[in-house]
């Protein structure tokens, strides 16, 4: 099973939108959400 990081970067690509618009899309900051596209390469 992938990594919550690595379906979020899949399904972000598949819409079409930037760490940026994603982050505000979910109410998040930019930075949480790029420290959660990177996860996959810490683990």
């Amino acid at each position: 099973m992938d990594s919550f990081g690595i379906r979020l970067k899949k399904l972000r690509k598949e819409k079409e939108l930037t760490q940026k618009e994603l982050a505000e899309e979910v109410g998040l900051a930019e930075t949480t959400v790029a420290n959660r596209l990177i996860e996959k390469e810490r683990n």
